[in-house]
């Protein structure tokens, strides 16, 4: 009898710990699929930008190679997207709208604190100008990200992004 209120418990503590995401309102603008536990749609998580701006964010102040001098990026940390997704893997591959697809590291994301950025100089990113999404590492605080390894990461106009 004990053993049977265990596992009914267990259960049920399963049950309720797998968060649920609610559903997209307005457009939805990012997929995450792959190895994910949280979904709201069919073995996608998809997110509009209400959603995205409730996930923790940060703001990178950074150069690359093509931008000289430092910009501010803002926008919601990969990491948690893929946390609150409940997504395990060891990589993240990032679609754009164009199909370029670049392959990040799963722990160099959580890592450097990778964003999503959704706004560039306090303006929101558009198609037209790398949005909605763009990729930013922080560039000027790890000299080691200078390189092209990172630099072809740096995904602009981001759909979608799949963990493997």
């Amino acid at each position: 009898m004990k053993s049977l209120i265990i596992s009914t418990a267990l259960m049920v503590f399963s049950a309720f710990s797998l968060a649920e995401l609610a559903e997209p309102k307005g457009d939805v603008i990012l997929e995450v699929s792959g190895n994910i536990q949280v979904t709201n749609g069919d073995d996608v998580a998809e997110f509009d930008r209400g959603m995205l701006n409730d996930i923790k964010s940060r703001t990178i102040i950074t150069n690359n190679h093509v931008v000289k001098d430092p910009v501010k990026y803002e926008g919601p940390i990969l990491a948690e997207i893929l946390k609150a997704v409940k997504g395990t893997g060891s990589v993240v591959r990032v679609y754009a709208l164009d199909d370029y697809v670049a392959e990040l590291k799963f722990k160099d994301v959580e890592k450097y604190q990778i964003i999503l950025a959704t706004h560039e100089a306090g303006k929101q990113l558009t198609v037209a100008d790398k949005g909605p999404l763009f990729v930013v590492f922080p560039f000027k605080d790890h000299p080691e990200l200078q390189a092209d390894t990172y630099y072809t990461q740096s995904v602009w106009q981001v759909k979608a992004v799949e963990i493997e």
